[in-house]
C-alpha cells in the first residue's frame, strides 16, 4: 500500500514537470513571436534627392559717410540715396523692388584737446528681384557707384526657391516609400509579414551647393503613414543652383 502510494506520488511529479516543461516551452514560443514582449520591430532608411533652381534674390547693399556734423551727413545720404536709386531703376529695377532703411551711431575720438564725437550714418538697401541674371550682371558693374563717390558694402545676395516646402513635401514622400518597400523586401526574406507602421522619424533635410552646405532638420510630428508629410524652411546661400537630399528612418512592426 505504501510502495502504491509512493509510485502514485511519483507520477504525479512526474506529470507536473512535465506540464511545467510544456507551459514554459509556450512560454518561450510566444516571446519568441512577439506576443508576451514589446512588439518586434524592423528599423529601414532610405533617401530622395532633386535638382532645385532659385527663382528670385534678395540682394542686400549697404552704403554710409562719417562725420561730425549730423545734419550735414543726412543731407548727403539723401543725395546718395537718390543717385543709388536712380542708378538701379535705369538698370531695370523697379521702385517697389527696392527698400532702403536708415541707420546713425555716435562713435567718439580722442583729441588733445577733447573727446569729439562722431557721426556714422547711412541707409541699408534690400532689393528683390526674380530675375536672377540680372541682380548677377549689376553685382558686378557697380563702378559707376563708385567713380561717383558712393561706396558700397555688405554687397550679399541670397538666392532662394519659392517651391522649397513642394519640393521637401515630395522628397519626404518619395524617402517614406522607398522606406516601406525596403521593409516590405526584408520581411519577406525573414517570412514575417508587416504589421504597421509604428514610427517614422523626422526627416533629415540636407541642401548641396557648390562649396556650401545647408542642413535642415525639420518636424515632421506625427507622420506614421507613407502619404502624409508636412514642412517648411528657407535656405539662403548664393548658389543659384542646389541639390537638395533627404535622409529618413522609419520603424515597421512585425508579426
Amino acid at each position: 500500500m505504501a510502495e502504491e502510494s509512493k509510485f502514485s506520488l511519483g507520477s504525479f511529479f512526474l506529470l507536473f514537470s512535465v506540464l511545467v516543461i510544456i507551459a514554459c516551452v509556450g512560454f518561450l514560443y510566444k516571446i519568441q513571436k512577439g506576443i508576451v514582449l514589446k512588439p518586434r520591430c524592423i528599423e529601414v532608411s532610405a533617401e530622395a534627392e532633386k535638382i532645385i533652381l532659385a527663382d528670385h534674390a534678395t540682394w542686400t547693399i549697404r552704403f554710409d559717410k562719417t562725420g561730425a556734423n549730423q545734419s550735414e551727413l543726412d543731407k548727403l545720404l539723401l543725395a546718395d540715396r537718390d543717385v543709388v536709386q536712380k542708378f538701379f531703376e535705369a538698370n531695370g529695377i523697379e521702385k517697389e523692388d527696392m527698400e532702403f532703411s536708415f541707420f546713425v551711431h555716435e562713435d567718439y575720438r580722442e583729441t588733445k584737446k577733447a573727446n569729439k564725437t562722431v557721426y556714422c550714418a547711412g541707409y541699408n538697401l534690400v532689393i528683390k528681384s526674380k530675375d536672377i541674371e540680372k541682380i548677377l550682371a549689376l553685382r558686378d558693374n557697380l563702378s559707376e557707384l563708385y567713380e561717383k563717390g558712393i561706396a558700397l558694402s555688405g554687397n550679399n545676395i541670397d538666392f532662394k526657391c519659392s517651391t522649397n516646402d513642394e519640393v521637401q513635401d515630395t522628397l519626404a514622400k518619395e524617402a517614406a516609400v522607398k522606406a516601406y518597400a525596403k521593409a516590405q523586401s526584408l520581411a519577406k526574406a525573414l517570412r514575417v509579414k508587416i504589421r504597421r507602421i509604428n514610427k517614422v522619424y523626422d526627416p533629415n533635410f540636407q541642401i548641396e551647393g557648390m562649396n556650401d552646405r545647408v542642413y535642415i532638420m525639420k518636424s515632421f510630428a506625427g507622420l506614421n503613414s507613407v502619404n502624409g508629410v508636412r514642412g517648411n524652411q528657407e535656405n539662403s546661400q548664393p548658389v543659384p543652383k542646389r541639390k537638395m537630399k533627404v535622409y529618413l528612418r522609419m520603424d515597421v512592426e512585425i508579426k
